[in-house]
């Protein structure tokens, strides 16, 4: 079977069910993905280039003649790939995954349309388990901090920025979502009903969150610094500001609906709840940020 992969997710998918030898062809970022190439065929070199997950190259998708291409609607403007793969005639599966039972759902999605129904299972059931064992943490950890009367230190309301300018924060019809509900946390915007929305500063001062969570999409991700968050007009008076909970996390680990996403958890209750320093420091390394992004600027 030749399968085509249109974005890093589905690549996730297919290499995590131990099926990556099926692909000949993927997403730019897929084969940018240090991780991802190491389980393609000849670590990346034996699959073709099909574009970016924005702007596919439908002659060399085409051309690779797949029995599947594995395409998504993760993103705004994803839908103009729908729109070329049906011009194309090209066999083609929109694979879910807007929230967490989504990733679920598309996992057996995938797992199906391989013939792997079983490895599929397996997969679902250690990605529910990872995300369990997750919350149960959390909770304990919230516990633990009541009890010895640092409530202070208590994580309560978080935001989540996706892009810069403008802002544009994670809704409630999204994985980051369930990823506040695990962690024990209230999403500040958990009443915009999409997954995500652009919003004035001026909104996210008001509904003054004592955590932020960045994680900036594409070429933005190495430009996220304290300093840039500060230099905002009246951003240094936010709760998260003054309690230090500003943490910026690579989009790969938390921006791609697959079984990575799980890895991405567990990266943010280190920063919530667990060694926090040793998290940032890993985090910073992973997104390549300036070596003093992380640095709280001098007031």
């Amino acid at each position: 079977m030749r399968v085509v992969s249109l974005c890093p997710s589905n690549t996730d998918i297919v290499c995590a069910l131990g099926l990556g030898h099926l692909l000949v062809g993927v997403d730019r970022s897929s084969l940018k993905d240090p991780e991802l190439a190491q389980a393609l065929p000849g670590q990346g070199r034996g699959v073709a280039d099909v574009g970016t997950d924005l702007q596919i190259d439908i002659a060399a998708i085409t051309a690779l003649k797949p029995d599947l291409v594995l395409a998504s609607l993760s993103v705004p403007g994803m839908e103009r790939n729908i729109e070329q793969l049906q011009a194309a005639r090209l066999p083609y599966l929109v694979v879910d995954g807007h929230t967490l039972a989504g990733v679920q759902r598309g996992i057996r999605q995938v797992a199906e349309a391989l013939g792997a129904t079983a490895a599929g299972e397996a997969l679902v059931a250690s990605f529910a388990e990872a995300l369990e064992d997750v919350r149960a943490r959390s909770r304990e950890a919230r516990r633990r901090l009541e009890q010895a009367g640092r409530e202070q230190d208590l994580p309560r309301r978080a935001a989540w920025e996706w892009w810069p300018k403008p802002i544009i924060v994670a809704g409630r019809s999204s994985w980051i979502q369930d990823f506040f509900e695990i962690l024990g946390v209230e999403n500040a915007f958990a009443d915009i009903e999409q997954e995500s929305r652009p919003v004035e500063d001026e909104e996210v001062l008001r509904r003054a969150p004592d955590t932020l969570c960045a994680s900036w999409c594409g070429s933005a991700e190495r430009r996220m610094s304290l300093a840039r968050i500060g230099r905002r007009a009246g951003w240094q008076a936010l709760p998260a500001w003054q309690t230090r909970r500003i943490f910026f996390v690579p989009e790969r680990l938390v921006g791609r609906p697959g079984p990575g996403l799980a890895r991405g958890l567990r990266e943010l209750y280190e920063l919530f709840y667990g060694d926090r320093a040793a998290a940032m420091e890993r985090l910073a390394a992973a997104a390549r940020l300036a070596p003093d992004a992380t640095v709280w600027p001098q007031v």
